[in-house]
C-alpha cells in the first residue's frame, strides 16, 4: 500500500501513520534518514543521494521542457535522455509506482 507523506514524498513500506514511520519494531518520525522515505519522482542526482548508486542507464525517465502548457512526458530510457540532456529542463526517474508527475510539479 502506498502512503503519501506529503506532495513529493511517500513511504515505500506503507507504514506511515499519524506522523510516524513504523520500521520493524522501531517507531520513529519518518524523516529522510529512514530508508522507506523516498521522493515520488527523484532526479537522477537525487536518486544517487537516496539509494547510494547511480540510476541505471536502462531505467525509464520522465522529461519536461518547461514553459506554458507543457507537461511531463515519458522520455524513454535514461541513457538516451542523458545524451540529449540539454534539450530538457527537467528529468525525473520513473522508478516509483506514482506514475507521471503532475504538469505543475518541479524537482526540489
Amino acid at each position: 500500500m502506498l502512503i503519501e507523506i506529503r506532495k513529493g514524498w511517500y513511504c515505500s513500506a506503507g507504514f506511515y501513520k499519524n506522523g510516524r514511520c513504523h520500521c520493524g519494531s522501531v517507531v520513529k518520525k519518518c524523516e529522510q534518514r529512514c530508508k522507506c522515505y523516498h521522493r515520488k519522482w527523484p532526479t537522477p542526482e537525487q536518486f544517487r543521494e537516496e539509494y547510494g548508486f547511480d540510476y541505471p542507464d536502462n531505467g525509464a525517465v520522465y522529461t519536461h521542457l518547461d514553459g506554458v502548457g507543457r507537461s511531463w512526458e515519458s522520455g524513454g530510457t535514461y541513457i538516451i535522455v542523458k545524451h540529449h540532456r540539454g534539450q530538457y529542463k527537467y528529468i525525473a526517474c520513473a522508478c516509483t509506482p506514482w506514475g507521471k508527475p503532475p504538469s505543475d510539479w518541479r524537482p526540489e
